[in-house]
């Protein structure tokens, strides 16, 4: 089999398989989120909630030489790990092409991790309505989605692979110079946008601030 033919099986089989190691750990109610928060006291940091990547950013109009910047963070209080960027955006005819300018990582100050280590850069859209019946809270929606394990609905969900090794004492680690591209159809049906970064068996999200 070629170079080429062993990756496009490679990422075909990581795509599925990523997919499948998230939503087994959202119904299980595990830690799907940036401020490693629970879920209860953080709703808008995990996937399952139906507010999670709202307010995302487009850039129709936008060209190579003057992309739109947007900064990304995971800006929930209590992360072991702390992430800020900037995404380049381009707007490239059917869809719209978003690019790592920077994204750093750091321990934070409140945990007691000696070290972490991230694996996977992903970029995921989804659509998710809001439950019949009365009116709640997001909170309320938060946890009967969790506990009734109702997935949000993916409509884009892609991964990067990335090496990032964060040890105590080191003021951050950064990665650079990875894209996606996001077809503006899918776009416009999303209910939230949203990128997350994949380690040791955790996810954490990274939305639009």
């Amino acid at each position: 089999m070629s170079k080429c033919a062993c990756s496009r099986k490679r990422r075909h089989f990581l795509r599925p398989a990523l997919r499948a190691v998230r939503m087994l750990l959202a119904g299980a109610g595990v830690l799907i989120f940036a401020a490693g928060a629970h879920a209860e006291s953080q709703p808008s940091s995990s996937p399952l909630s139906p507010n999670w990547g709202i307010g995302f950013m487009t850039c129709a109009g936008s060209t190579p030489g003057n992309p739109a910047l947007f900064k990304v963070a995971n800006p929930w209080s209590t992360a072991e790990i702390l992430a800020s960027g900037i995404v380049k955006c381009v707007d490239d005819g059917d869809a719209f092409l978003y690019t790592v300018d920077y994204i750093n990582f750091a321990l934070s100050s409140g945990t007691d991790w000696p070290s972490a280590h991230l694996e996977w850069l992903g970029a995921g859209v989804q659509k998710s309505a809001p439950l019949s019946g009365r009116a709640r809270t997001e909170l309320e929606e938060a946890m009967i989605r969790a506990r009734m394990r109702i997935a949000p609905e993916w409509l884009y969900d892609e991964v990067r692979p990335i090496k990032v090794l964060i040890n105590r004492g080191v003021k951050r680690v950064a990665i650079s110079g990875l894209s996606f591209r996001i077809p503006k159809s899918i776009l416009a049906q999303a209910s939230g946008f949203g990128f997350y970064v994949v380690g040791g068996g955790a996810m954490w999200s990274l939305v639009f601030i």
